[in-house]
């Protein structure tokens, strides 16, 4: 039986385990770039992704799921199945 979150309770690590997850997030976005071969930042290829018409629509499509995914969009107008980023937690949710 999974306890709800409670902030009073438990670890330093249990309490800020979200601020973890996004710096791991940017630990290795940062770390990739770093250590990518010249010309293959993330950035860069975001940059090539976008030269087509077709990769301007699906670079579109992939920000719009992100942000709206972040702000809660979907949950908000109450069409979460529209959320593929919220499909992992949905599964732990019905486990």
């Amino acid at each position: 039986m999974r306890r709800e979150y409670d902030p009073e309770r438990g670890s330093w690590l249990r309490k800020h385990q979200t601020k973890l997850g996004w710096l791991a997030v940017a630990g290795v976005v940062a770390g990739y770039d770093l250590f990518c071969d010249k010309g293959q930042t993330l950035s860069e290829g975001f940059d090539r992704a976008r030269e087509t018409k077709s990769g301007k629509i699906m670079t579109a499509l992939g920000a719009l799921v992100i942000v709206g995914h972040l702000f809660r969009v979907q949950r908000k107008l109450g069409i979460e199945w529209a959320d593929p980023l919220h499909y992992p937690a949905m599964l732990k949710e019905s486990n």
